[in-house]
């Protein structure tokens, strides 16, 4: 069964979303925060981050319950738990980064411009 919803981020630039423990999370410049939501596409919570800009972004999974996000924009990457909504960790030392991926669930590879 497939379905489909309406979310806030309108970004002009690509933007990913993640499925985690049967969530979907999309982050939103507009809403300086990443959304969560079931799988039938009711909102679950809003976790807020603040300085999320309006440019590109990835993000991947790491673990059960968090997501680590890359901001071209912003030139950072930070892992936020979904669960506690708390950000564990910020990096700056990345510049322009653009993919990201989490490896073994306890090492984040960035790719930059």
């Amino acid at each position: 069964m497939r379905r489909s919803w309406k979310h806030s981020c309108l970004s002009k630039y690509y933007n990913k979303l993640r499925v985690v423990s049967d969530k979907v999370v999309v982050s939103s410049a507009q809403d300086q925060a990443l959304t969560v939501y079931d799988l039938q596409g009711q909102i679950v919570k809003q976790i807020k981050c603040p300085g999320i800009s309006d440019n590109r972004r990835a993000m991947a999974v790491c673990g059960d319950n968090s997501v680590i996000v890359s901001d071209f924009g912003t030139n950072s990457v930070f892992r936020v738990n979904i669960d506690s909504c708390e950000v564990l960790w910020t990096s700056k030392r990345v510049q322009y980064p653009e993919g990201v991926v989490c490896y073994k669930n306890r090492y984040a590879l960035v790719i930059k411009r």
